[in-house]
């Protein structure tokens, strides 16, 4: 297989699309997946991370190319040709195996497995459905890894006081997912962000009770501002980035027996004030290909809402990563290449 196609080069702060030839060989077991659209978003928790680059904003911002793709299946390799699992023309998402993130910013995507390849209901979009691999099921499968702690704690009181750190998509899938696992009237979720823009879209998605806050702010004063709007302290505290200080933050706002969880290379260990206020210490979980099955299928019937989204054509692709590195955004970033 071989022909032009656009290719989304990163160098630096550069973000450019260039037409390039490219000469395509489908792996016997694999797929040529032509890329629909690919959202911008965090990489699977891997040291890969250090490698890809920083755009300087209002806030420091890391992207990693590649983790969230939907499209169709364009060719299958010579010893699956006859697969029941995916057929040529069907359209799909990738599950974020860890080699893809670099390639997958172009128009056709080499898969080694079609058991990374997940068919998509015809009633899930496929600017959806490239939300769904990175962010969301990272959300969806750490949702689930807290589900038995917070049924203990539910089964002490009446309503469950969860915290999350960030108004993103990453935050408002947690809350869907949360909202799936719980009765709404079982849990009350504080959003903590710096973008009032964010928390207001948050407000209008989710109706969630939500806190502005500032890293510039006294830690003491943000605490204090976490009790004024949850007086009887917090159950599950989550947080994505987990600093020395939102760490801090977590446990001097979580009441005894709580949850915090906690990035998987934040590094953190469990301290002497962890383990006198009993707390359950854990980790965000990426999932595998049946998490991510399953939660297209939660998605598919309804059951998950959906977080807003922007779209834009991959020829503007310079102008998302901006505008996702100097926080304008309050909706996730996908990128298309093609109508699908």
């Amino acid at each position: 297989m071989m022909g032009k196609m656009k290719l989304l080069r990163i160098a630096g702060t550069r973000v450019s699309i260039d037409e390039v030839d490219q000469h395509i060989n489908v792996p016997e077991k694999g797929a040529v997946v032509k890329v629909a659209y690919a959202g911008i978003c965090s990489p699977v928790d891997t040291d890969e991370s250090l490698k890809f680059c920083f755009f300087p904003g209002v806030r420091e911002a890391s992207f990693y190319p590649g983790y969230e793709i939907s499209g169709t299946v364009e060719d299958l390799g010579s010893k699956v040709k006859n697969s029941t699992r995916v057929r040529v023309g069907d359209r799909v998402v990738i599950f974020p195996y860890k080699e893809m993130g670099d390639k997958a910013y172009s128009e056709y995507v080499i898969v080694p497995d079609i058991n990374y390849l997940v068919p998509l209901p015809p009633n899930i979009a496929s600017e959806i459905a490239a939300m769904l691999p990175s962010g969301a099921l990272r959300a969806y499968c750490t949702t689930k890894h807290i589900v038995e702690e917070a049924s203990r704690i539910l089964k002490l009181k009446d309503q469950l006081n969860v915290f999350v750190s960030g108004a993103g998509s990453l935050s408002l899938w947690l809350v869907a997912c949360l909202r799936h696992f719980f009765a709404e009237e079982q849990i009350k979720v504080v959003i903590a962000d710096s973008s009032y823009e964010k928390l207001t879209a948050a407000t209008e998605w989710c109706h969630c009770t939500t806190l502005l806050w500032s890293e510039e702010l006294y830690d003491q004063h943000l605490v204090e501002r976490v009790y004024q709007v949850c007086p009887k302290g917090i159950d599950v505290f989550v947080d994505w980035l987990s600093t020395e200080r939102t760490v801090k933050r977590a446990v001097d706002t979580l009441n005894p027996g709580g949850v915090i969880v906690l990035g998987r290379l934040s590094g953190h260990k469990v301290d002497t004030v962890m383990k006198n206020k009993r707390l359950t210490v854990v980790t965000t979980q990426d999932g595998n290909v049946k998490d991510l099955e399953e939660l297209v299928s939660h998605v598919a019937s309804g059951r998950l809402e959906v977080p807003r989204l922007r779209v834009f054509p991959a020829e503007e692709a310079p102008k998302a990563y901006e505008d996702v590195g100097h926080n304008r955004l309050s909706e996730k970033a996908v990128l298309q290449f093609c109508k699908s």
